[in-house]
């Protein structure tokens, strides 16, 4: 026959394997739904030669990104001698499933022939 002390013991110990492996669980599926944000740039040119320069977000996380009100995201086109041809801002920036993309701004504008550099920068790139 069982004594109490072994049941309180046998019950103590399945209460603390319960709360380890519901502990563990809840971690993973946490870390599992965090966004990534991937930034990527689409540059094309029209018949009227015009450049078209379109920004874009994609999520790659698990989780959903849930926007930002002051997310300040910046491109900017440079010229080989490094001045500023043109500058984009993105002050706000909603709501991203997990999975998808979005092209919030696109530049149009001629650019002389040459080499550019453009950067497409979330806001941590510069903190």
């Amino acid at each position: 026959m069982e004594t109490s002390n072994s049941k309180t013991q046998i019950l103590i110990l399945t209460l603390i394997l319960f709360l380890i492996s519901t502990v563990g669980c809840t971690t993973s599926q946490q870390q599992s739904r965090i966004p990534n944000l991937n930034f990527e740039v689409s540059i094309k040119q029209n018949l009227d030669r015009d450049f078209l320069i379109s920004l874009g977000v994609w999520n790659t996380g698990s989780g959903m990104f849930e926007g930002d009100d002051n997310f300040n995201g910046v491109m900017e086109v440079w010229d080989e001698g490094g001045n500023i041809c043109t500058r984009a801002e993105i002050f706000r920036f909603d709501a991203l499933e997990h999975g998808e993309s979005v092209f919030p701004i696109t530049w149009r504008g001629k650019l002389l022939p040459g080499e550019y550099k453009l950067t497409w920068l979330p806001p941590t790139a510069w903190s």
